[in-house]
Protein backbone atom coordinates (compact mmCIF):
# COMPACT_ATOMS: atom_id res chain seq x y z
CA UNK A 1 0.00 0.00 0.00
CA UNK A 2 1.46 3.35 -1.05
CA UNK A 3 0.16 6.70 -2.20
CA UNK A 4 2.86 7.10 -4.88
CA UNK A 5 1.70 4.96 -7.80
CA UNK A 6 5.04 4.79 -9.67
CA UNK A 7 6.89 3.64 -6.55
CA UNK A 8 4.04 1.25 -5.77
CA UNK A 9 4.28 -0.41 -9.18
CA UNK A 10 8.06 -0.80 -8.90
CA UNK A 11 7.87 -2.33 -5.45
CA UNK A 12 5.16 -4.73 -6.58
CA UNK A 13 7.31 -5.86 -9.52
CA UNK A 14 10.28 -6.39 -7.15
CA UNK A 15 8.16 -8.54 -4.84
CA UNK A 16 6.75 -10.51 -7.78
CA UNK A 17 10.25 -11.12 -9.16
CA UNK A 18 11.51 -12.25 -5.78
CA UNK A 19 8.56 -14.57 -5.27
CA UNK A 20 9.33 -16.69 -8.34
CA UNK A 21 11.01 -19.25 -6.10
CA UNK A 22 8.22 -19.22 -3.53
CA UNK A 23 4.69 -20.53 -3.78
CA UNK A 24 3.17 -17.09 -3.32
CA UNK A 25 -0.44 -17.10 -4.37
CA UNK A 26 -1.06 -13.43 -4.95
CA UNK A 27 0.83 -10.15 -4.80
CA UNK A 28 -1.24 -7.01 -5.27
CA UNK A 29 -0.52 -3.32 -4.93
CA UNK A 30 -2.97 -0.47 -4.54
CA UNK A 31 -3.50 2.90 -2.94
CA UNK A 32 -6.58 1.58 -1.12
CA UNK A 33 -6.11 -0.27 2.17
CA UNK A 34 -9.16 -2.41 1.34
CA UNK A 35 -6.94 -4.72 -0.73
CA UNK A 36 -5.28 -5.84 2.51
CA UNK A 37 -8.43 -7.52 3.81
CA UNK A 38 -7.80 -11.18 4.70
CA UNK A 39 -4.06 -10.84 3.98
CA UNK A 40 -1.52 -12.85 5.93
CA UNK A 41 1.30 -10.39 5.17
CA UNK A 42 1.03 -6.69 4.30
CA UNK A 43 3.89 -4.40 3.24
CA UNK A 44 3.16 -0.74 3.93
CA UNK A 45 5.62 1.84 2.60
Amino acid sequence: VDVMEDKLKGEMMDLQHGSLFLHTHKIVADKDYAVTANSKIVVVT
